[in-house]
Order: C-alpha cells, then sequence, then structure tokens
C-alpha cells in the first residue's frame, strides 16, 4: 500500500500545471523554531515538481537547509513597509526571473511586494494566520490583504478565511484555509526535564503554557482558575515566555495561599521538554489566535490540551476526545477542565493519544503541501493577474 507521500508525489507528478510554476517567497526564517513548519512544506512544494525560491534575511539558520534541498535563497528582506527602493528590488527580481507566483508571509514583506508586482504577469498571495483586524472600511486594510493587487489568500484556520470573505466586498481574492502541518518525528527525541530543574514536586500534577505576553493569551483568566483549584490538590503550573509575570498577573498571585505552585520561567530554548515533563498543556486565549502553534506542539509531544473555544482554534481539539474544551474568559470552567484532567487520569491518558494522532492524521506537513499546491494551480487556471 502507497504511504501517503508516495501518494502526494504521484499526484504532483501527475498534474500539468505544478511542475511549471515559479515561485517566490518572501518570509523571516531567523527563528528556526517557529519556522519548521513552513519550511518544510516549502520543501515540500519544491520537491514536487514547482520551482520554488526564498527571500530571506542574510545568515538565517535555515537558509542551509533551504539550499541542501535545491532551493535558491536571495539574502534580502523588506526593512520596512514603504521603501520604493526595496520594492524597486523585488520588482527586478520578479521580472528577471519570470516568476508565475510570489507569496508574501508577513506585513513588511506584504506591503513590499504588492508594490512590487504592481502591472507584472504574477500571481500574488498572502498567508494570514490572526482573526480579525481586517475590515472593509479601514482604508489601510487595502494597503494589504484587501489590495486589488492580491490573487489569494492562504488562511491557517476556517475563522480566518470565514473573516475575510466577509470583509472582501470590493475584491475578491481567492481565499482557503489551508493549515501549517507538523511532523511527529520531530518530537521524537523530545525527553521530559527533570521536575526538579522546575523546582516542582515529583508527586504534583503539573500543567504547562507556552506564549508571550499579550492580552489575547487570556493569562490573568488562567490565574484566577487556580485560585478556584481546592487547596488540597498538589496542582502547578508552570509559565513559559516573555512577560507573562505582567502587573495582573502578580496582583491576581496575592490572592492565592499557594503562590509556589505558579512558576515563571521566562523565554526558553527547551519549551518542547518543559511540556513533555507536563501532565497537561493549558491555552486560556480570549481572541485573535487561529491554530495555536504551541497547541499543536503540546498535542504533538502527545499532552493533553485545555483550550478555549475561541473561533481560530475551535477545530483543532475535539472536545473530551483529543483534549477538552471550555468558554473564554471562564476561570470557573477552566479550573473544572483542570479537576477533570486531575481527578480522571485515564481520560487524560486517551486525550493525550487521541491529540497526537489528530495532528498525525489533519494537520501534518504533507497535507500542507498538497493543499497549498492545489491552491496555487486553481490561481495559475485564472487569467490575468
Amino acid at each position: 500500500m502507497a504511504s501517503r507521500s508516495d501518494t502526494l508525489k504521484l499526484t504532483c507528478i501527475d498534474s500539468n500545471d505544478f511542475p511549471c510554476m515559479k515561485i517566490l517567497v518572501i518570509s523571516d526564517y531567523r527563528d528556526a523554531i517557529s519556522a519548521k513548519s513552513e519550511v518544510a512544506f516549502l520543501i515540500g512544494i519544491h520537491k514536487s515538481g514547482a520551482e520554488v525560491e526564498v527571500m530571506t534575511y542574510p545568515d538565517c539558520l535555515l537558509s542551509d537547509e533551504f539550499r541542501a534541498a535545491g532551493i535558491r535563497v536571495i539574502e534580502f528582506h523588506p526593512r520596512g513597509k514603504w521603501s520604493r527602493d526595496e520594492s524597486e528590488e523585488i520588482r527586478k527580481l520578479l521580472q528577471e526571473g519570470k516568476h508565475d507566483l510570489l507569496h508574501l508571509f508577513n506585513s513588511k514583506a506584504i506591503c513590499t511586494g504588492l508594490r512590487a508586482a504592481d502591472g507584472l504577469p504574477v500571481k500574488v498571495v498572502l498567508y494570514r494566520g490572526y482573526v480579525g483586524n481586517v475590515h472593509c472600511l479601514n482604508v489601510w486594510d487595502y494597503t494589504k490583504f484587501l489590495h486589488p493587487r492580491v490573487d489569494g489568500i492562504m488562511c491557517i484556520a476556517k475563522a480566518v478565511e470565514e473573516h475575510l470573505q466577509k470583509h472582501c466586498v470590493f475584491v475578491k481574492p481567492m481565499i482557503r484555509t489551508i493549515s501549517k502541518g507538523h511532523r511527529l518525528e520531530w518530537y521524537d527525541d523530545v525527553r521530559p526535564l527533570p521536575r526538579e530543574a522546575l523546582s516542582v514536586p515529583e508527586s504534583a500534577f503539573l500543567l504547562s503554557t507556552v506564549a508571550n505576553t499579550r492580552r489575547m493569551k487570556g493569562m490573568p483568566y488562567l490565574i484566577r482558575a487556580m485560585l478556584l483549584l481546592p487547596e488540597e490538590a498538589n496542582i502547578h503550573l508552570v509559565l513559559v515566555g516573555k512577560g507573562l509575570d505582567s502587573g495582573e498577573v502578580r496582583r491576581l498571585l496575592k490572592e492565592t495561599p499557594h503562590p509556589e505552585r505558579i512558576h515563571f520561567m521566562g523565554y526558553r530554548t527547551d519549551g518542547w521538554r518543559i511540556v513533555k515533563a507536563s501532565d497537561a498543556f493549558v491555552l486560556p486565549s480570549i481572541y485573535g489566535e487561529a491554530i495555536t502553534k504551541s497547541a499543536i506542539e503540546a498535542m504533538s509531544l502527545g499532552i493533553a490540551p485545555i483550550m478555549t473555544r475561541i473561533p481560530g482554534n475551535r477545530d483543532l481539539v475535539r472536545h473530551e476526545i483529543s483534549g477538552l474544551m471550555v468558554p473564554r474568559k471562564d476561570p470557573r470552567a477552566l479550573a473544572e477542565a483542570i479537576m477533570r484532567f486531575y481527578r480522571d487520569p485515564e481520560l487524560r491518558a486517551r486525550c493525550g493519544y487521541e491529540a497526537r494522532e489528530r495532528i498525525r492524521n489533519e494537520y501534518h506537513t504533507e497535507q500542507t503541501t498538497e493543499d497549498l499546491l492545489k491552491f496555487y494551480g486553481e490561481l495559475m487556471q485564472v487569467q490575468g493577474a
């Protein structure tokens, strides 16, 4: 029986559209961990017959990985959004390279790349990984996602697509939900960090959260949930990320009888090892996010997640099958979900297993490659740039 990768290869070779495409990608690949998924599906697209070129910041660690796969790396990335000279540099490259498609992954690339593509016969695709903040009455959005030069938008979650469809009133780009896949083998060698290194007792039930401080992460609601847990429940929380010990969170900590059970680790390069050491992963986000990467990573490690039911993450976890979903801004619901996992290790173990299987079967890089190639092919069949 053919494997999924074999099936993908056959599908791509049989298509007359994919091998002839020449694609220029502009993105930031300085963070090797956060960009891992993107690199994997771009290499998959290149190996499937399309010619991919990558424009990114100089001296990126991932440039060698691209080059090893036969992908040309152009060491340049826009430093701002409005530089005419930078737009001209990209435009010259597009003209000389005769690219069929330009894929732009961040704000600087989008603003600069859209101007560079003006009047050229190249399809322009944007990436969107956030729910909201695009509105048909906001004039600035017509410099990016509502720009008439946009041919297609790759959305990381269905909620993102639905929001954009609602506000694409005067422009009609092709919009498609294509998640950034992962590979379980990336996590095979991750070993849990010893509890002693986290100042957590071996007997404790350990929750972990990985995030950087932003209002949408909902950290105060998680701290309030910790305050609602029974005092006799030996539950510890480890928070990994920049700035999570904000003023509001610190004020809430003064109300807890056990502040020693909440641990602020700051930014860590071994975040996966901390998550692997935990009994459950918790994500209290209140808005905006779409398929949160840290949740996918926890699920890939086989750690059962507790997540709020915000639009961008609503399809990631199947409630009581691959994790627990709770309403947003509801500390009591969060506390009840934590106690369910605390009291029911069989449910927790089953959800952890099913979470990993869900990533294996529904959120893998091969699926991203296949879906994106199909999207590119459909765009190429539309007449006119």
